[in-house]
């Protein structure tokens, strides 16, 4: 027994004394070989430090400077891989570790390092695990980020070569990651920084924040990877400048995958303060928004309790500018309530307030104030376009004040001034039809004009009563006359039956070819009255059931020129003249060209006389009144003529709505060859010339007699 037990003491004195030695050469420059051999002996790996720093104060801590890593070339002849390096490594060892089966560390600090997210590209035994895992300067590469000058923490890491982890995510615990610079990605950040905690499968971030498009950002958030479903608490993003739509056109991308695969993602609440985005169709300028409650994938109508607030000092959406824009929305299912919307544009303003369903607009009111509106091309196709979303579109208060509506389409323009629209509880489309089922409506103006006719203070009013569409008044007020109409229709009934009566004193005669494109060359003042009815389900209903009425006598009646200039004007803007090809040789002294006509027909021959009237001041006109008649759609122009000094007209035609292309129209003239002389007084007396244009279908032929040689 004293024999082991002198054994025992020996071995025990001789351990104290190697740890001695040992601790002892650790303060000296044999330090760093010392432990080098000591680690080549030990591991497969091969060791090379600049320098090793140990100090007795700290005793579980050791230090391995400018270190260099990599298996042993035996071990992988096949594999070679790159070199670990680091400019420090640093271990703080625990006790505990002695009873671990594997290396343990209480703290692992590496600085300097350059990783990827290829786990065997860590030189480390096969399990190792510390309470802390920290690196510092840290540049990292993988296909989505790029890191560098990175700081991160992981707490209780415990790597295994057998977990098909990256080495990154085999921690259990909480984290901080703070960098210079990272790139996720297409979208570059600087200044991050990272607080959370991983347990899988939850990821939680107890804070975030960085530096992306000039703008601060920051929030909170938990993921949960087993169900993918994404919480952002709160997110905030301050000073945000945009002007391309890349990186908003990959945030929906991104988006829309993670929905596609079965994510769910929620916001908590969203603050973007001062945003300036300069976008293709959308431009802002300090603009404010907050966003509570939202779900994706749900859409607008599927949230369950959202709220949105918007407002910008000013901005731009296609070609139109805008001002002071604000907009408040409340989202329940179903349903998106307009708490209230306002913008000044179009030299005016407008504010709204109502709701929003997917088969409805219904606004409690709706003001627009001074715009002055210039219509674009195609406008009414945009509206339709535009409203047709909604089934049912009500306006309890409608108030459109002081505006301007100009549109300069070429065939037909207009322009109201001083627009005032009044409405009431108006039903303005319902089961997809428009039109004024409901409620009441007066509309005035203070000037207008329709196709070059002008008119001075017109005022409407109407009403309607579950579908019963009367226009109760229809005043407007021309330059020396004023024409009145009321009419009804019933929007109940399949066919939608129409009529319209009217009376007119003292319009301008100018209005027959301006409104009816009936080419009356005369001035002066036109009374007018008649009726019109038929259906207007759609155009082919129509064009089977007008029926009515109008007839239109002229007083104080003047030619629009002189008659000489007027015949004059017929002849050389007319259309081709066609004659018959056996009378040309009668004319010798008239110049004969051939042309085609709009429609592609034969060649034919135009004569182009040389016979000029004298210009002679404009004259009065003596004109038959003119009697238009409709019998389900098929139309009449009772014989008229016109009388003014030497020239000579008449006007009559008919068409069928439902056949266009059997329109027919004719305008009969005729001017005396020469102008009567002392001699000659009567123009009615000697040869005249003769004129015909005929519009049919599409085609508009103009014919002229000659004075000598051949006749119509």
């Amino acid at each position: 027994m004293r024999l082991i037990g002198k054994l025992v003491a020996t071995l025990l004195v001789l351990i104290l004394l190697g740890a001695t030695v040992f601790l002892t050469m650790m303060h000296t420059r044999f330090a760093t070989p010392m432990m080098v051999w000591l680690f080549n002996t030990v591991s497969p790996y091969q060791l090379e430090a600049e320098q090793v720093v140990y100090d007795i104060e700290e005793p579980w801590r050791l230090s391995l400077n400018q270190l260099r890593l990599q298996p042993r070339a035996a071990e992988t002849p096949s594999e070679p891989q790159t070199p670990f390096t680091a400019n420090q490594l640093t271990l703080w060892l625990s006790p505990s570790s002695l009873l671990a089966g594997h290396w343990h560390f209480d703290t692992i600090l590496l600085d300097g390092l350059n990783l990827s997210a290829d786990s065997a590209s860590l030189p480390v035994p096969a399990e190792l695990s510390s309470q802390r895992l920290a690196l510092s300067n840290l540049t990292w590469h993988s296909a989505d980020i790029t890191l560098s000058e990175g700081e991160v923490q992981l707490d209780n890491w415990h790597f295994r070569a057998s977990d098909p982890r990256p080495f990154w995510q085999q921690f259990t615990g909480n984290f901080q990651i703070a960098a210079r610079t990272l790139r996720w990605q297409q979208f570059p950040v600087e200044k991050l920084l990272l607080d959370g905690n991983y347990t899988a499968p939850a990821l939680t971030l107890y804070g975030f924040s960085f530096d992306w498009q000039h703008a601060g950002v920051n929030g909170q958030l938990e993921l949960d990877t087993r169900v993918k479903a994404l919480q952002l608490h709160q997110l905030t993003v301050s000073d945000l400048q945009l002007q391309q739509g890349d990186e908003l056109a990959a945030l929906q991308t991104w988006l829309h995958h993670w929905t596609q695969a079965g994510g769910t993602a929620t916001l908590g609440r969203l603050d973007m303060l001062d945003i300036s985005l300069e976008l293709p169709s959308l431009a802002l300028n300090h603009a404010s928004l907050s966003l509570e409650n939202w779900h994706w994938p749900q859409s607008a109508y599927q949230q369950p309790e959202a709220w949105l607030s918007f407002s910008a000092e000013s901005g731009s959406w296609q070609a139109l500018t805008f001002t002071d824009p604000l907009l408040e929305l409340a989202f329940t299912p179903a349903q998106v309530t307009i708490k209230g919307a306002s913008v000044n544009a179009l030299e005016g303003y407008g504010r709204a307030a109502g709701i929003l369903t997917p088969e409805s607009l219904q606004l409690d009111s709706l003001v627009l104030k001074g715009l002055k509106v210039f219509l674009p091309p195609h406008w009414q196709q945009t509206a339709r376009t535009a409203f047709a979303h909604w089934p049912t579109i009500r306006i309890d208060s409608l108030d459109i004040g002081y505006s301007q509506l100009v549109d300069t389409a070429p065939a037909s323009p207009w322009h109201l001034t001083g627009l005032n629209l009044k409405g009431q509880d108006l039903l303005l489309r319902r089961e997809n039809q428009p039109g004024l089922w409901q409620g009441s409506l007066t509309a005035g103006a203070g000037a207008a004009s329709f196709n070059t006719i002008n008119l001075t203070g017109p005022y409407l009013a109407m009403a309607a009563e579950q579908g019963q569409w009367q226009l109760s008044e229809a005043t407007l007020p021309f330059a020396d006359g004023l024409l009145n109409a009321k009419g009804t229709i019933d929007l109940n009934t399949a066919g939608r039956p129409w009529s319209l009566q009217w009376q007119g004193d003292s319009l301008p005669a100018a209005l027959l070819a301006q409104w009816l494109q009936l080419p009356l060359p005369v001035k002066g003042k036109l009374d007018t009255q008649g009726q019109l009815k038929g259906l207007a389900a759609n155009r082919l209903s129509l064009a089977h059931s007008l029926d009515g009425n109008l007839t239109a006598s002229l007083r104080e009646g003047t030619l629009s020129q002189p008659a000489a200039q007027l015949w004059q004007h017929w002849q050389q803007t007319g259309q081709p003249i066609v004659t018959e090809p056996t009378d040309l040789s009668a004319a010798p002294a008239q110049a004969i060209t051939t042309t085609e006509t709009a429609t592609d027909k034969p060649a034919v021959a135009t004569i182009a006389t040389n016979t000029t009237p004298a210009k002679a001041p404009a004259a009065s006109v003596t004109i038959t009144p003119l009697a238009i008649t409709s019998d389900r759609g098929r139309i009449t122009v009772a014989p008229m003529s016109l009388h003014s000094g030497p020239l000579q007209a008449g006007l009559e035609g008919k068409w069928d709505m439902a056949d266009p292309a059997a329109q027919q129209l004719e305008w009969q003239a005729s001017y005396p060859c020469r102008q009567p002389d002392s001699e000659n007084r009567s123009a009615s007396t000697g040869s005249r010339q003769q004129l015909v244009q005929r519009w049919q279908g599409d085609q508009h032929t103009v014919l002229l007699s000659p004075c000598e040689g051949n006749n119509i």
